[in-house]
């Protein structure tokens, strides 16, 4: 750092003055941001860029984004990354698994050469065969926090999932890995990285403890059955059957087109469904979808709705069946709904 204010001051003497003999004055801030995202090959970096010039003649930054390397203070010698922008990020790969990269944000035109901080981070370590803890986890969690969480062990054992606070009306995603041993480390991230989920996936059950924003806890849950855990997948609107007998098929004239539901493995879903219920109906087409979270619960599937941004979840409660492996049903508001994966089937 200070060589980098060094730098700052002896630019302000070195660089033109403007057409009233005022001395360039140029300083950029470059602040590299926790990394996030980490797997064996691949990471997310972060950062910002900030820059004050006066009485310059000079582009903001002919070049600008990551250096990266396996040694301490990387160059654009080095690993580069060129984004351009003032809150930058972005996603690298071909990295080599447990291996430690130190990653600096640069910037560079007709004044210099400047770097911001460094950080390290290092890839998840590889692992061989398929994980036996595999498949889709749900729980809840307790403590300075209450909600719910999702994750899946994909077969390597790296971990995707997502994290919802009840309390504070945030959804956080997490990604990590779980060892041979059932030890699950994850990092809770929430733009960046804001907490951790630590403990052990055994015999069905999960067991440990969270920090996330500054609120800790203990979390616990289980592996979903077979059954439960067919709900990730794309399904798309077929029929409402009501009281009276009546059912309204995914091509009635109150609806928009290609309704569907999806549910994603990380524990996050999409539901887009819009009806124009008038006696002159005319659907608003297309609409914006909901998004939200779900977990799996003892019987049935918490739905966890965020409606106009982090500020509105709101909850329901669904009981799932699956008449078949392209169908599911679940009553809600007194009708019966019925999605499919192929509507043709």
């Amino acid at each position: 750092m200070k060589r980098l204010l060094l730098l700052s001051a002896l630019l302000i003497f070195a660089c033109s003055s403007d057409d009233e003999g005022n001395p360039c004055v140029y300083e950029p801030t470059l602040t590299t941001q926790a990394v996030t995202n980490i797997t064996e090959t691949s990471v997310t970096l972060n950062g910002v860029i900030s820059i004050v010039s006066e009485n310059c003649d000079v582009a903001p930054g002919e070049m600008q984004g990551f250096v990266y390397s396996t040694n301490s203070s990387p160059t654009n010698d080095d690993n580069v990354e060129v984004v351009y922008g003032t809150d930058i990020s972005t996603s690298i790969e071909g990295l080599e698994p447990n291996t430690t990269y130190y990653i600096r944000l640069f910037l560079t035109n007709t004044i210099g050469e400047f770097y911001g901080n460094e950080i390290d981070f290092t890839t998840e370590e590889e692992i061989t065969g398929e994980s036996e803890f595999k498949g889709l986890w749900s729980g809840d969690f307790t403590g300075e926090d209450n909600g719910t969480w999702t994750l899946t062990v994909q077969d390597t054992g790296i971990v995707v999932g997502s994290f919802t606070s009840k309390d504070y009306n945030e959804i956080y995603s997490f990604s990590g890995s779980v060892d041979e041993n059932g030890e699950i480390i994850a990092s809770i991230t929430l733009e960046n990285v804001v907490g951790s989920f630590s403990g052990n996936l055994n015999n069905g059950l999960s067991l440990g403890s969270y920090t996330a924003s500054n609120r800790s806890g203990d979390f616990q849950g289980r592996l979903s059955t077979d059954d439960e855990s067919q709900i990730v997948n794309n399904w798309n609107y077929y029929s409402a059957e009501y009281d009276s007998g009546e059912i309204l098929y995914y091509d009635n004239e109150i609806y928009c087109s290609e309704l569907y539901m999806e549910f994603r493995e990380d524990g996050t879903f999409t539901d887009y469904f819009y009806a124009d219920y008038s006696d002159d109906p005319d659907p608003d087409c297309p609409q914006e979808p909901m998004y939200g979270t779900f977990s799996v619960q003892d019987g049935y599937y918490e739905m966890l709705y965020d409606s106009g941004g982090n500020q509105d979840l709101s909850e329901s409660d669904i009981y799932i069946t699956y008449p078949d492996d392209n169908t599911i049903n679940y009553i809600y508001q007194n009708v019966l709904w019925t999605y499919k994966i192929s509507i043709d089937d």
